[in-house]
């Protein structure tokens, strides 16, 4: 997973709407991305019985840090085809679909300097 988020260095992504010790020069529009993965009912069987005698679900961490990867991978090519080196405002949304997770990811492109 290091290496990949090495790959999602050249843009700056900050849930605040300014980037510290940079000025926004322009503002270049919204960006979003999403990315969906369906669960298995076995995996989610195997989830159920795991929670209940208070285990880690790896499988459902290993199925989100995938989806996150995955979503702010589009983020950044999103952004990058406006232009922009970085996204201010980032806001992420989960969703659990009927046998399926969704991530959603949005945010302002801009240039800072």
């Amino acid at each position: 997973m290091v290496k990949s988020l090495e790959k999602l260095k050249n843009i700056i992504v900050t849930t605040t709407n300014e980037v510290p010790g940079f000025k926004i020069k322009e503002y270049k529009g919204v960006v979003w991305a999403s990315s969906v993965k369906g669960r298995h009912f076995l995996s989610d069987l195997n989830a159920i019985v795991k929670s209940f005698f208070g285990l880690r679900v790896k499988e459902h961490e290993n199925l989100m840090n995938s989806l996150k990867m995955e979503t702010f991978r589009k983020l950044n090519q999103g952004a990058k085809k406006l232009g922009a080196n970085a996204v201010v405002g980032l806001r992420i949304e989960v969703t659990y679909l009927s046998g399926a997770v969704e991530i959603f990811a949005y945010g302002t492109a801009v240039v800072v300097g």
